[in-house]
Parts: structure tokens; sequence; C-alpha cells
């Protein structure tokens, strides 16, 4: 009679063990390999579903508690997604209907057949990764954030490297501009000249022996003298060949006007002169212009020198004025101190002065 029911336990129980389905131990057989991970298993298993949970990127302290309060609950919300997230991972054959089974038939051997397959071994420091929350799955993502923070920061470096050497470029650069050549400033020291038109540009050449002139000055240049160049004789011709850039820049000078600021600094090349001027061409110089030019610049002196006078004028006579207050100051305070004494006329000597020079007002 026995032998009838025998095959057809073994045949339950092999389905029900899943050793066949490519678990490294089954779930009634092969737990014996690793006695500690069944006694933990059968002693605390909340806790061994939290480390399952921990090992498959799960909370270790929401499935223990889960597993505590509420075992039926826990079944469906934590221990058959753990399952099956490990039977996947390691591509076992099963479903979730077979998961159910083997929870329902023996839990503490289903959740130590989930420690073995995942490789759990019964160390503290297993214990304290996974209550830590590090599974597989955090242990490689750790691995691999260490190499991006690396990445970000060299490129953070590179990027500052380059931010470095701009600044440095960009200020190197406004350093050597005060210093660019005169034949490329114009009247004004931080100003650069102005190319020369076409309508301009073909009245020039290169120069001419015969004339003894090797330059010229835009002050030159008439209304009329475009007009007159090209029937003067002068050894202009349209059709020469163009010059380089560098030759075709001339310095434009500035006409005086009162009231708006000259600057006069810088060498003498970078004067209102248009002596920096390397194109040639030989007209002859008109002495009303020059004489206009000239008048203008002294009538604009004077203007500004008058100014300065009138302004130094009246500070001092603000300046004397103070003076002169703190010395009654003083004197009445002696008084005070010593009834009819005065101070020596040296103290008052500088307002003595003032009033009776010619600046007086």
């Amino acid at each position: 009679m026995c032998s009838k029911f025998i095959p057809t336990l073994k045949e339950l129980i092999s389905a029900a063990d899943g050793k066949d389905d490519g678990w490294k131990n089954g779930l009634l057989t092969g737990w014996i390999k690793n006695p500690p991970m069944c006694l933990f298993g059968c002693c605390c298993h909340p806790c061994a579903r939290g480390v399952v949970a921990a090992k498959t990127d799960d909370s270790f302290f929401l499935a223990c508690c889960m597993n505590c309060c509420c075992p039926v609950c826990a079944h469906c919300s934590h221990n058959l997604p753990m399952r099956k997230a490990v039977r996947e991972k390691d591509s076992i054959k099963g479903d979730i209907r077979v998961d159910c089974c083997a929870m329902e038939m023996c839990t503490c051997c289903a959740v130590t057949q989930e420690l073995n397959q995942l490789g759990v071994k019964a160390n503290k420091e297993n214990f304290e990764a996974a209550k830590a929350g590090l599974g597989e799955e955090a242990d490689k993502a750790k691995a691999e954030v260490a190499p991006k923070q690396e990445n970000r920061r060299a490129q953070l470096l590179a990027a500052g490297r380059r931010l470095r050497a701009t600044l440095t470029g960009l200020s190197r650069g406004a350093a050597s501009s005060s210093t660019v050549d005169s034949s490329s400033i114009g009247a004004y020291s931080d100003e650069p000249s102005m190319a020369l038109g076409q309508d301009i540009e073909r009245y020039f050449t290169e120069g001419d022996s015969s004339t003894g002139r090797d330059s010229m000055q835009l002050d030159d240049i008439t209304p009329d003298g475009l007009s007159s160049a090209a029937q003067g004789g002068y050894t202009c011709t349209p059709d020469s060949p163009p010059v380089s850039p560098p030759h075709r820049r001339v310095s434009v000078p500035r006409i005086p006007i009162a009231g708006l600021p000259v600057n006069h600094q810088g060498s003498p090349e970078r004067s209102v002169s248009s002596s920096s001027v390397a194109c040639q061409c030989y007209p002859t110089l008109e002495e009303s212009t020059a004489e206009l030019l000239r008048s203008e610049l002294t009538t604009v002196m004077d203007q500004r020198l008058r100014r300065l006078e009138q302004s130094l004028t009246e500070q001092l006579a603000s300046h004397v004025g103070r003076i002169e207050e703190r010395l009654f100051g003083l004197e009445k305070a002696m008084r005070k101190l010593q009834p009819g004494a005065e101070m020596k006329p040296q103290v008052w000597r500088i307002v003595d002065i003032w009033q009776t020079s010619k600046h007086a007002s």
C-alpha cells in the first residue's frame, strides 16, 4: 500500500523542492550545507526577510516591520516580489503560483533558500551591510559613482584652467592695447586710425623720387584737393596696385572744439598733427587752413587758461576766508583766557597778503 504512495510523494516533493529549476539548494533539501542561515530564517524570520530586501534593493527596516506586524500582508507586499526578483535575477524557472505555494508550505525554508541563492553568509559584516541597505546593486552603484565624481572633478579643473587662461589672455591684450604702433593710432591715444576710403585711396601712391617728398600730411588735403590732385601733375594713378593694410591706415587729425577735452598725452608721433601718415601724395599746403587750425587752438587754450585761473582764484579765496574765520575764533578764545591779549601780526600775514594782492575780490 505504502509503495503506491511513495512514488507520488517523491514526485510532489521534487516538484515542490525546486532544485531542478535552478536554485542552489532545494526548498527541503540542501539547506544542511549552510545551517546558520537555516537557524537565522527560523529564529528571526522578519530579520531574514529584511536581509533579502536589502539585497534586492529594498528597505531592510520596512520589510522587517511588515513581517513582524502583519506577516500575511507582508507576503503580498514584500515577500513574493522579493522572491520573484531573486528568481528572475538568476533566470530560475517558476512563477508566482509556485512562489506562493513554497512560502505557504515552509516560509522559513523559502527565506533560507533565497538567502543561499543570494550568497549571504552568517557574519557580522554581511548583516551590517544589509542593515545599512548596501545590497549588491547598491555596491555596484557606489562603485560607478566614484569614477563619475572623479571625472566631474577633472572636468571642473579643466574648465577652471581654460577660464584662467582666457582671462589672462584678455588682461594681456588689454595691457598691450595701450602700446600699439603709432601708425595705427589717431589723434587720441585710445582711438584706432581710420582706413582710407576708395574715393581717397586712389589718389595715393607709394611716392615719387622726382619731388623729394616721401610723405604727406592729411591736413594738406583741401575740399577741392581731391579733384585737383589728378590734374596737378602728381604721380597718382587710379590703376595703381593696392598697398598692404598697415600702409593704408592713417591718423585722422581732430580739430579742437571749445569745451571738448583733447588728449595731449603720448609721444610726439601721437599728436594732433598727421606726421605718422604712411600714404604718400604731393599737393601744396593751404596756408589759410593751417592758420585757421592754429587760431582755433590758441583761442581754446586761452579760454581754458582763463577758466583755470578763475577756478584757482575762487578756491584760494575760500581757503583764505576759512583761515581768517579760524584766526578770529582763536583770538576771541585767547582774550577770554587773558584779557587784552592779541595775536602777533605775523599770524595775519597770509590774510593781509591776499587782501592787498591783485587777486582780492
